[in-house]
């Protein structure tokens, strides 16, 4: 996603088929970075699910989406219309900043769940 980022934020300024060739890399990068994050947040929120509460916690991890579509056009509205390309940047840093933090989350989280005897992760693919 930060390729992508990068990718939008080359595109101002620049010549009509540079930007139009700008622009379609960094959409080709968003399907990619939106696939992988399809997939992981499936495996995240079935593999840390107990088995006894899996539609509780189904229902919990779903308002993260809501969440995301009530604030995220005010965020990315002032974030890249106000500050441009210095504002693709930034987003591209914070996608880093999550995408680094994710994976120490998901190990203590799993740690947590194997060590309760809740449910064991199970294996997507």
């Amino acid at each position: 996603m930060c390729a992508a980022c990068g990718a939008f934020a080359l595109s101002a300024g620049a010549g009509l088929w540079t930007s139009v060739a700008l622009l379609v890399v960094g959409a080709v990068f968003q399907v990619v970075a939106e696939m992988g994050q399809s997939a992981g947040a499936w495996q995240l929120s079935f593999a840390l699910a107990p088995a006894a509460r899996v539609g509780e916690y189904q229902g919990f991890f779903g308002t993260g989406v809501a969440v995301a579509r009530t604030l995220g056009p005010l965020v990315l509205t002032s974030l890249l219309v106000e500050w441009g390309p210095p504002g693709w940047l930034l987003l591209g840093a914070v996608t880093v900043a999550a995408s680094y933090a994710m994976g120490p989350a998901a190990r203590w989280a799993a740690g947590r769940t194997s060590q309760g005897g809740v449910s064991r992760p199970v294996r997507v693919g």
